[in-house]
C-alpha cells in the first residue's frame, strides 16, 4: 500500500475543516435569516394590528365592533342565555357605535351594531337592568340604526331537518372529484362565477365573525405573468389558467397578541372554503403556496399594488377545465395516521 504524504494528509484535513466550517457558516446564515424573517412578520403585526386595543384606523374600531356585536350574538344562541349576560360589552358596544357612526357615517357595521342591541334587548325586556342610564345608553344606540341598509345581526331560527343534509348533494362524489390541475381550457372565468364563489366562501368561520379574508383576482396576463414569476411552483403550467387570484388577510382585524398567527387561519379557512366554491361551480384551481422569505413578498409587493396591512396567505390560479387532463392521484394518509380518538 502506497504510503499518503504528509502534504496530502494536509490537504484531506483542509478539505474537512473546510466543509466543517462552510456548514458552520450556513447554520448561522439560516438562522439570522430566520431571525429576520420573523422580525418581519413581527413589525407587520405590530404596526399594522392593535394589540394594545389603541384604535388608530377604521380597520381597527371595526374589527372591535364586529367583535363585541358576535359575542352578543353568540351568547343569545346559548340554550338558556343568563339575563343581561355581557352587560359591559353591550354598553361598551353601544358607545363604540355612535363614536365610529359619527366619525364614519351609518354603513353596515353600524346597522350590524345597532341591530345586534336590539335583539339584546327585546330578548331581556322583562328583566330589570343592571343600571337604568346604560340601558338608556344602549337603547339610544338602536334608535339610531340607519334606514334602507341591511346588516340584521342577532339570531334566528333553525331547523336541520328542512335541509335533508346529505341528501341533496352526494358529497362523496363532491370531494373525491376535486383536484388540483395543471392544465386549462383557453376559456375565460367570468366575473359572476368569482362573486359567487367570493360569496359563498364568506361563510367561512373567521374569529369572532372579524371576515379579515380578502381576495384579489388578476387577469393571467403581462401583469399575471410578472405575478407568476414570484412564486417558484407554477413553471410549466401557470401561464395556461386564466385568471390569478391571490388571497390576502388584513392585519388590522387582530386585537391581541394571542391572535398573531390568526391571520394564516382565517385566510386559509377562507381560501380553501373559496376553492370549493369554485369546484361546485365546475371550475378548476391549483393552489400555490406561498411559503417565502420576506424579500420574495417584498418583490411580490413590487408587481402589484396590496396595502401593507395585509399579509399574503396563498396565490391561486383558476380557469376552466379541458375536455379531458391527467391529474395527480396524490394518495391520502390512512385515518389511523391523522385521528387520534380520546374517548
Amino acid at each position: 500500500m502506497k504510503k499518503l504524504s504528509p502534504l496530502h494528509n494536509c490537504f484531506q484535513l483542509l478539505k474537512v475543516l473546510r466543509t466543517f466550517l462552510g456548514k458552520r457558516r450556513r447554520e448561522k446564515r439560516n438562522k439570522r435569516n430566520l431571525t429576520a424573517n420573523y422580525q418581519y412578520d413581527i413589525s407587520k403585526f405590530s404596526v399594522f394590528g392593535c394589540p394594545n386595543r389603541n384604535f388608530k384606523t377604521r380597520g381597527h374600531i371595526t374589527a372591535y365592533l364586529l367583535m363585541l356585536a358576535h359575542s352578543i350574538e353568540k351568547g343569545l344562541s346559548f340554550t338558556n342565555p343568563h339575563i343581561w349576560f355581557g352587560w359591559d360589552k353591550a354598553v361598551e358596544l353601544a358607545r363604540h357605535s355612535k363614536n365610529y357612526s359619527d366619525k364614519y357615517g351609518s354603513d353596515w357595521v353600524h346597522a350590524m351594531c345597532c341591530s345586534a342591541l336590539d335583539a339584546y334587548l327585546k330578548a331581556f325586556e322583562r328583566a330589570t337592568p343592571p343600571c337604568q342610564i346604560e340601558l338608556t345608553i344602549i337603547k339610544k344606540a338602536t334608535q339610531q340604526s340607519p334606514s334602507g341598509i341591511t346588516s340584521k345581526a342577532g339570531i334566528k331560527n333553525f331547523k336541520p331537518q328542512e335541509f335533508n343534509f346529505g341528501q341533496d348533494v352526494d358529497f362523496n362524489r363532491f370531494f373525491t372529484t376535486r383536484f388540483s390541475v395543471r392544465q386549462f381550457a383557453n376559456k375565460s372565468v367570468s366575473k359572476e362565477c368569482i362573486d359567487v364563489a367570493a360569496r359563498w366562501a364568506q361563510r367561512a368561520p373567521s374569529v369572532c365573525n372579524r371576515q379579515s379574508a380578502r381576495l384579489n383576482i388578476y387577469p393571467n396576463d403581462e401583469l399575471g405573468a410578472r405575478i407568476l414569476s414570484c412564486q417558484n411552483g407554477n413553471r410549466g403550467f401557470g401561464h395556461m389558467a386564466d385568471k390569478i387570484g391571490i388571497v390576502t388577510v388584513d392585519l388590522e382585524n387582530f386585537l391581541s397578541i394571542g391572535e398573531r398567527n390568526q391571520a394564516w387561519v382565517d385566510g386559509g379557512l377562507f381560501a380553501m372554503t373559496f376553492i370549493w366554491a369554485l369546484h361546485a361551480q365546475g371550475l378548476a384551481s391549483c393552489c400555490l403556496n406561498w411559503s417565502v422569505e420576506f424579500g420574495h413578498d417584498k418583490r411580490l409587493r413590487k408587481v402589484v399594488s396590496l396595502p401593507q396591512n395585509e399579509v399574503v396567505i396563498m396565490l391561486l390560479l383558476i380557469g376552466h377545465y379541458p375536455e379531458e387532463l391527467t391529474v395527480p392521484v396524490s394518495p391520502r394518509r390512512p385515518l389511523t395516521d391523522i385521528i387520534r380518538y380520546h374517548i
